[in-house]
């Protein structure tokens, strides 16, 4: 177990924790989450909702959940999820409750979290809230680059009306245009497409459809794939737009707004999701627009730091 100490000189330990204190470490995060200063991308808000993506992480779950405690009070947490394929850690946090020890705490779970990951995995990634300028400046400081913001989005009711009033009629439904989920014709294009779109990201194409909870919808016209969604219900029961993409030649035609309402309207059904959220790229105009007139609102812009590889 390793240490950090305060300017008190008070000794602060790291470590796992015992999985009967999920719900107090749950507790915590959603504190740090409901502060804008403070809040991380890749968890919810709700303590519930916490608790269960806490648990999901991939490889380890709950193994790799670190708090950093001062006696008994927690004072700190990070998680890590990663992968092989790419090299990739994708840190949760770090949150820290007290900003007058917020380096050494932070810096104390970083160490041990690397201490976890395989000696493979070289490239490491975070996001966070851009109001929130500790974890900021504690990037800059352990050589990790930002890159691009990006708003975070959210529908609160995918049976609301102006998602509903969204489909039907020629213009957002063209009668060429079929939207419906991948088969053994559209798989291999589909996973082209997004490869192209999409290079060295977190899934690649061969990989879109493998996941239980996540639809991956293809938009085709006489055979030929126009474009494609995938989505997903998230641990806290939530949906996520995952990634939307569009043939260059197909763009401009409404086939894009098509993608996002079908894929809610499949969270919603076939998932048991009544909300949905996504990210998108703050200078991508267009589609902030688009989200914003099918009902999405924007609820905070994330700003990503990546060390090992450079986020495009």
């Amino acid at each position: 177990m390793s240490s950090a100490t305060d300017r008190g000189d008070d000794e602060v330990a790291v470590g796992p924790f015992a999985p009967t204190d999920l719900p107090e470490v749950a507790a915590f995060v959603a504190a740090q989450q409901a502060d804008p200063t403070k809040h991380i991308a890749y968890l919810g808000t709700e303590t519930d909702g916490i608790a269960a993506e806490l648990a999901a992480l991939e490889p380890r779950g709950l193994e790799a959940v670190l708090v950093a405690r001062r006696e008994v009070e927690i004072v700190g947490v990070l998680a890590a999820d990663w992968s092989d394929d790419p090299p990739r850690v994708w840190w949760f946090g770090p949150f820290v409750a007290s900003r007058e020890t917020f380096d050494a705490v932070a810096d104390a779970l970083l160490g041990a979290g690397r201490a976890l990951l395989p000696a493979g995995v070289t490239q490491e990634e975070f996001a966070v809230d851009r109001r929130n300028e500790a974890v900021a400046a504690f990037a800059r400081r352990h050589g990790f680059e930002p890159g691009e913001g990006s708003s975070a989005l959210l529908a609160t009711d995918l049976a609301g009306e102006r998602l509903t009033s969204s489909v039907g009629g020629d213009q957002d439904d063209p009668r060429d245009v079929r939207v419906e989920p991948l088969d053994d014709r559209t798989r291999a294009a589909v996973a082209a497409l997004h490869d192209r779109l999409f290079p060295g990201t977190h899934t690649p194409g061969d990989r879109l459809d493998r996941e239980p909870d996540r639809v991956v919808l293809a938009a085709t016209r006489d055979g030929a794939v126009l474009g494609y969604v995938a989505a997903e219900r998230q641990e806290d029961g939530a949906g996520y737009v995952d990634f939307l993409g569009v043939d260059e030649p197909a763009r401009r035609q409404g086939i894009g707004r098509q993608l996002v309402v079908a894929a809610c309207q499949r969270l919603r059904d076939d998932l048991g999701c009544t909300m949905a959220h996504l990210t998108v790229r703050e200078s991508n105009v267009a589609a902030r627009r688009l989200y914003t007139s099918i009902g999405f609102l924007e609820e905070r812009v994330l700003h990503p730091w990546s060390r090992g590889f450079r986020l495009d």
